[in-house]
């Protein structure tokens, strides 16, 4: 199943909101470092890698995508082990900020899981009312974008001195 300009612009969206989520609620901001223009292009070529050899080897989109995240995460925090942390944040705040969208979601659309999800590439297990391949997407997503500019920026993160 091909992947549709929504699924895009929306991944786009959490990425987003990903990379700042963490800065912003726990007052961070970005250290300035020597860009790792190289490594971090290296390190994307190995994310959409990962992702084209895992969904050509039978992964569905969903734990293909996944996974190649998960590993690009690992790969950013091995370089820098310094955004550990803010890469684990991000997905926890990203999750919650999720949770409560799926519940108004379902609330209002009942029949959601039928209308935007292929049910054949679900597990059926659902994590407090949602899928839970949708929620480990989401915070692989997170801990991916959350820290993806600050490695390339080769930053840590330091408390906001108010």
């Amino acid at each position: 199943m091909p992947v549709g300009i929504e699924e895009v612009l929306f991944a786009f969206l959490i990425g987003g909101i990903a990379a700042v989520i963490y800065q912003v609620v726990f007052s961070k901001r970005c250290e300035r470092g020597e860009r790792l223009v190289g490594i971090t292009l290296f390190v994307l070529a190995l994310t959409v890698a990962a992702f084209l050899v895992l969904k050509h080897s039978g992964f569905n989109t969903i734990w293909a995508s996944t996974d190649a995240l998960f590993l690009g995460a690992f790969l950013m925090i091995a370089i820098n082990r310094s955004l550990f942390v803010d890469s684990v944040m991000s997905a926890v705040l990203i999750v919650a900020l999720v949770y409560p969208l799926y519940w108004v979601l379902f609330a209002v659309f009942p029949e959601a899981h039928t209308i935007f999800w292929v049910s054949g590439g679900l597990s059926g297990i659902n994590l407090l009312g949602a899928p839970v391949e949708e929620m480990v997407w989401f915070a692989a997503w997170a801990m991916f974008a959350g820290i993806l500019y600050r490695f390339y920026k080769g930053s840590t993160s330091a408390k906001v001195l108010l």
